[in-house]
């Protein structure tokens, strides 16, 4: 937690879908396993103003795991709360906009450029964030412009 803002990394590749010994294993596909689904929903009932971070789009994971509780359950009851979710994978950058609930975003990787980073300012005040380099970032592409601040 930095200034009453959590910063959370799931681990989207420990649930059924990873485990070799399940009828459900596809490595295509990431899972997180209730455990950790718990310990999310714990972390977002205190309510503080929470970034999301993960490998997997939100659009590669399965949506429920146990019964009718899963990772888009949760996202959807505390959108309010999250303020940004970020993924990787794709390396490309992508905007979910608020198809699963919080706005969801696909970073590009450094690995293509060394531009791509997006750069956001938080007001601790009001919990609001705001991406200073949107307009810079390559859209459903591998590139962005150099930030112009």
């Amino acid at each position: 937690m930095h200034r009453d803002h959590k910063f959370i990394h799931l681990n989207n590749f420990i649930g059924e879908t990873w485990n070799p010994a399940s009828k459900e294993y596809n490595k295509a596909t990431g899972s997180y396993g209730e455990e950790q689904l718990n310990w999310f929903e714990a972390e977002l009932k205190q309510q503080k103003p929470t970034f999301v971070f993960q490998h997997y789009p939100f659009a590669s994971v399965r949506d429920v795991e146990v019964r009718d509780y899963g990772i888009v359950p949760l996202l959807r009851k505390y959108k309010d709360t999250i303020q940004i979710l970020f993924c990787g994978h794709w390396h490309r950058w992508f905007d979910f906009a608020r198809t699963f609930g919080p706005q969801h975003y696909a970073v590009a990787s450094t690995r293509y450029d060394e531009n791509n980073y997006m750069l956001v300012e938080v007001d601790t005040k009001l919990g609001k964030s705001h991406i200073l380099n949107f307009d810079q970032l390559g859209w459903a592409t591998r590139n962005s412009d150099p930030y112009k601040g």
